[in-house]
């Protein structure tokens, strides 16, 4: 293997011979780091087939970056536990459902028989 003596690797060694938007490492820095965080201002864009499979490679570094982050901080918070509200009834409390039902009924028969009243003295006024 040959020494990388004179050699710049990555993207500004790729990209600074055919491409003035990378005139130093510190463009190629910052397309680096843009590229990562997912920003992609435009400013600096690599022209060769080089630079590009670079840029796709950190762009899916960012990506996964993100979605490490998001997958700790939810981890952090608890944010993929059940609370209780949350947990399905049993199949034990179908009697309680059933009682619930049945003065839900009730009650409503006794708002239709109220509006039935009030429909009849409406009439009659």
């Amino acid at each position: 293997m040959k020494p990388l003596r004179g050699r710049r690797p990555g993207a500004y060694g790729a990209e600074h011979p055919a491409n003035p938007e990378f005139a130093t490492v510190g463009d190629s820095l910052w397309w680096g780091i843009v590229t990562l965080t997912t920003v992609g201002y435009g400013d600096v864009v690599p022209k060769t087939t080089t630079g590009r499979v670079a840029g796709i490679a950190i762009m899916f570094a960012g990506i996964a970056t993100i979605g490490i982050l998001a997958g700790s901080l939810a981890a952090v918070f608890h944010l993929d536990e059940q609370t209780a509200d949350d947990e399905e009834p049993e199949m034990g409390g179908v009697q309680p459902l059933h009682d619930e039902l049945a003065a839900l009924r009730s009650q409503l028969r006794a708002v239709d028989e109220r509006l039935g009243h009030l429909a009849e003295r409406a009439r009659g006024s």
